[in-house]
């Protein structure tokens, strides 16, 4: 299987057709308001919170008054949108959103996803429902014995992808993730079309994390352990048509410092990561092959 790149649409606020996430999060700043230090307010126009830092009365935007003001991220409804997987979007029960991309696209991931259930499903303004999949999250994978059966906690799936939806430039997609033990969490959403390029990523293929947890020892040589996020990475080797060298470093050429969806090898979810490529090259070793090496760095 060849390599697979999703670079994301930009979800403009007519993209976003409906959620059942409210933005709610704080009030809405307004210009008269006395604001106190360490008051929060939303602004709906960029999505995001702000803390004040200063009290008083400011007739300026929060996010271009930055003596006053501090940006602390997304608000809850657009946390699944922006691009840091570690903040999510959080609801109990259930999180409904309906996206029109206005374009054709193939590919649905979601990551860093906490629930029971995922339905994905594509309609059509004039065909109606012309996909639709449902995935159950329960992830057996670590299940090795009859005793983890009946007694290791439920442990369940972080991340769908999909890669084959149908060429339709009109229609909706709505997203359906629930779970009836408690809040759906999601830290990301991705829709866009995938671009494939080489025969496949080799055996060999390097994927881990990098942790940026703190551990550190105090006066009396204990360690003080501070959980931080962290992120995945990979180094991939794999052939590539010499047809397509061009194509290729054309097309990386446009991802610099882009996040984006490497898919690496669809069956193992240690291949998939959102981020961008660190280092690129290729020997041109063949007449008709040459042999490609990337190293992919993940966002936390």
């Amino acid at each position: 299987m060849s390599l697979k790149i999703v670079q994301p649409i930009n979800l403009s606020d007519a993209a976003l057709s409906s959620s059942s996430v409210p933005e709610n999060d704080y009030p809405v700043w307004a210009a008269a308001t006395a604001y106190i230090v360490g008051q929060r307010v939303i602004r709906t126009q960029t999505h995001r919170i702000y803390e004040r830092v200063a009290a008083g009365t400011t007739a300026a935007l929060p996010e271009v008054d930055k003596l006053n003001w501090i940006d602390v991220g997304p608000t809850n409804r657009w946390a699944m949108f922006d691009q840091v997987n570690s903040t999510k979007t959080v609801k109990a029960g259930s999180i409904v959103v309906e996206i029109t991309p206005a374009k054709v696209v193939n590919t649905v991931a979601l990551l860093n996803v906490e629930a029971e259930t995922v339905l994905i499903e594509l309609i059509d303004l004039v065909d109606g429902l012309v996909y639709s999949r449902q995935i159950q999250m329960l992830d057996n994978g670590i299940v090795t014995s009859w005793w983890q059966w009946c007694f290791a906690p439920i442990k369940r799936k972080s991340m769908v992808i999909l890669t084959d939806l149908p060429a339709y430039g009109t229609a909706k997609i709505r997203l359906t993730i629930t779970n009836s033990a408690g809040n759906v969490t999601l830290g990301t959403a991705i829709v866009g079309a995938q671009v494939e390029f080489g025969e496949g990523i080799e055996m060999g293929a390097k994927a881990g994390i990098q942790d940026f947890s703190r551990k550190e020892r105090d006066q009396w040589g204990n360690f003080v352990l501070t959980e931080r996020n962290f992120a995945k990475r990979g180094v991939w080797q794999m052939k590539v048509l010499n047809t397509q060298i061009d194509g290729l470093m054309d097309y990386l050429s446009t991802l610099r410092a882009k996040p984006c969806l490497w898919i690496g090898a669809e069956q193992y979810n240690a291949t998939v990561i959102y981020g961008f490529f660190k280092e690129f090259d290729i020997v041109i070793a063949y007449a008709n092959l040459s042999e490609c090496n990337l190293e992919i760095e993940g966002l936390t």
